[in-house]
């Protein structure tokens, strides 16, 4: 799907919701629990980053989009990563699979 079509389906969905709220209907409103991303020790990153992808810390690095020393700072346990970043090695602790896949896609 191109960003033109997504525009215009977005669009289309504006128009759709306004007309509902014109017609008195009540919108529908859909409330998720979103728990907050797991943080990793030093160890626990150099774990995953080793058995569960068997990757280098350059490696690593590139899959999160982060920079080497940036990896070796949290093994270390010099550096804290975001919130983002803790997201991203729970999914490579997780399913390492999935990461994989998105990564050599």
């Amino acid at each position: 799907m191109s960003k033109a079509d997504d525009g215009k389906e977005l669009v289309q969905a504006l128009k759709q919701g306004i007309e509902a709220l014109r017609a008195g209907r009540k919108p529908r409103v859909t409330r998720i629990r979103i728990n907050p991303p797991p943080s990793y020790t030093g160890a626990q990153v150099a774990r995953i980053r080793a058995e569960k992808l068997h990757q280098t810390q350059t490696a690593f690095a590139l899959s999160l989009g982060v920079s080497r020393s940036a990896v070796r700072s949290r093994e270390q346990r010099q550096r804290k990563p975001s919130g983002a970043v803790c997201r991203l090695i729970q999914l490579a602790d997780t399913k390492p699979d999935v990461l994989k896949q998105l990564i050599e896609a």
